[in-house]
């Protein structure tokens, strides 16, 4: 695709069709917040980014799927058409609002060629972040700034990412500073070349990090998003996403084992990755209305109680409303505003001595967000 078709995208895409779409915050909100809040800004949208448009971008139900869990506003047909252009199409599309501003993501699909597919994330952010949001991308993306321009009032940062499939994306950071606007693309299935064809510092530290997450800490965190925030009161779901990633299942007679006159444990899986050994159990109660229980059990290299749950909070979006010190434990316990409206119980359980820690997280224990 030629440079001028791709800006022509761009501006179809998106700008004419999400920034309609997408309230942010005013350029007085920006002056008058803090640093630090703009820094959490930042890392959101990461995070957005990672588990979107990098980890889903050329999976449309997964995309969907993500969207479904978090409860965003679905666009509807006819305004997913009018974002059709003479090279692409519109396939998908949500927006949404949290503390840290507005958001629409976008899917298209290519017409011709082979299956190329492009992802979208439209915001509101200062172009005065430029240099922080591209430092903050490719720390979480392990790669460097390919090319950078100006042309049409936009400025361009542009990347090539190892993706988890071990192919390679086109990515691009466009700003338009006089509408304070950030649109990040991510382009699957583009003849960029394999990931091999990264330099290999970046093709080896992407392989490391399958989330794309800093350390060992972020990942788990990441786990439990994906997992058992995600899809805890979905077994299907869990079980879809245990197949997905080739986790080993547990045999049932070893989870009749566990069995107690309250609670029987329905699935489990154990698995290997770049930071070790890690396991998901999900159970669930004998009451009625049943309760889900997905737990995460992880061993770290150190105490590190703060940070993780510094992490946790952060990645959530809440506060411990509660810490409990033991023998030999620290408990952290948190509501957090879950799938469909629903709120979901994490607890946090630390054993010091065994450099332990388990996370819990229950649905169905308490009323909706409605209720």
């Amino acid at each position: 695709m030629s440079s001028r078709a791709t800006l022509t995208l761009f501006a179809r895409i998106g700008m004419a069709a999400l920034c309609a779409a997408v309230a942010g915050p005013s350029a007085a909100h920006h002056d008058a917040a803090s640093a630090y809040r703009q820094t959490e800004a930042v890392e959101h949208l990461m995070e957005l980014a990672d588990r979107t448009c990098f980890g889903h971008g050329d999976d449309v139900e997964g995309l969907k799927a993500e969207a479904d869990a978090r409860g965003w506003q679905e666009a509807s047909e006819s305004e997913l058409a009018r974002g059709e252009s003479r090279v692409s199409k519109l396939i998908a599309g949500w927006v949404f609002t949290n503390q840290f501003g507005s958001f629409a993501v976008m899917h298209s699909k290519f017409k011709e060629g082979p299956s190329e597919y492009l992802c979208s994330i439209t915001t509101k952010l200062s172009f005065d972040r430029h240099d922080q949001i591209k430092s903050s991308f490719e720390q979480r993306f392990a790669t460097t700034l390919k090319q950078e321009f100006d042309r049409s009032g936009k400025h361009t940062d542009r990347f090539l990412l190892a993706s988890p499939r071990k192919s390679t994306i086109d990515s691009s950071l466009v700003y338009i500073p006089s509408k304070g606007a950030l649109t990040i693309h991510m382009f699957h299935g583009r003849n960029a070349g394999p990931a091999a064809a990264l330099p290999p510092a970046r093709r080896a530290k992407a392989a490391a990090l399958p989330t794309s997450s800093p350390d060992h800490i972020n990942h788990l965190i990441e786990l439990a998003y994906r997992s058992c925030f995600s899809l805890g009161a979905d077994p299907d779901g869990l079980r879809a996403e245990a197949l997905r990633r080739g986790w080993r299942a547990v045999q049932e007679t070893e989870l009749g084992r566990y069995e107690t006159e309250r609670l029987r444990m329905i699935a489990g899986w154990t698995f290997n990755d770049a930071f070790g050994g890690g396991a998901v159990i999900h159970s669930v109660s004998k009451d009625k209305p049943p309760i889900y229980r997905c737990s995460i059990p992880a061993q770290l290299a150190s105490a590190q109680h703060d940070r993780i749950t510094a992490t946790f909070e952060r990645r959530f979006a809440t506060r411990v409303s509660e810490g409990i010190d033991g023998p030999d434990q620290h408990i952290d316990r948190l509501t957090v505003d879950g799938p469909r409206r629903a709120i979901v119980y994490a607890t946090l359980l630390y054993a010091p001595s065994k450099r332990a820690l388990t996370i819990w997280l229950e649905h169905g224990r308490g009323p909706s967000k409605e209720a």
